[in-house]
C-alpha cells in the first residue's frame, strides 16, 4: 500500500468485486487487517491511518474511559491526538480472533491487551471494529470509516 500505491488500488478495486466468501478476498482483507494492526502495535501511526477515511471515529472502552480517557475522537487528527494519550499512559498489544466479512463491512473482534507503564497493572480489554468498506473512490481504494 505504502510503497506501490497504484497496485494498491488496482487490488482493492478488484477485491470489492470478490464475493465475501471468496477464498481469496478473505485472504486479501486478513492481510490487512492484521497489517492495520500490528502498525498500531509498533505504533506506526502513519501507516495504521491509511487504512481509514478523513472522518472515522474511533471510541475508547468504558472501562477505559473511566481511567481519564475521553469517550470519542472524530478525524485523523483526534484520533492521533487519542492514540497519543493512550500511549502515554498504557503500553498496548492487539490479539486480533475473529474476521467477518459482511460484504460492505468487517467485524474485527479481538483482545486488546494493556499495561500501566508506571504501575504495570494489566488490562485485558475485548475489542470490536466495525469497518465500513468504500469502494466509491475514483481510484478504487479502500476507506474505511
Amino acid at each position: 500500500m505504502v510503497r506501490f500505491p497504484s497496485l494498491f488500488r488496482r487490488q482493492a478495486a478488484f477485491l470489492s468485486r470478490l464475493s465475501p466468501r471468496s477464498r481469496l478476498r478473505r485472504i486479501l482483507l486478513r492481510r490487512a487487517v492484521l497489517s492495520g494492526w500490528a502498525s498500531f502495535d509498533r505504533r506506526d501511526l502513519e501507516l495504521n491511518f491509511l487504512y481509514f477515511a478523513p472522518d472515522c471515529e474511533f471510541e475508547f472502552p468504558p472501562a477505559m474511559q473511566t481511567l481519564g480517557l475521553p469517550a470519542s475522537f472524530r478525524g485523523l487528527e483526534g484520533r492521533n491526538e487519542g492514540i497519543n494519550k493512550l500511549f502515554e499512559v498504557w503500553g498496548s498489544e492487539l490479539e486480533p480472533l475473529y474476521l467477518l466479512d459482511l460484504g460492505d463491512r468487517l467485524l474485527n473482534l479481538g483482545i486488546w491487551h494493556i499495561r500501566g507503564r508506571a504501575s504495570g497493572v494489566p488490562l485485558d480489554q475485548e475489542l470490536a471494529q466495525l469497518v465500513t468498506l468504500r469502494w466509491s473512490d475514483p481510484g478504487g481504494s479502500v476507506r474505511c470509516l
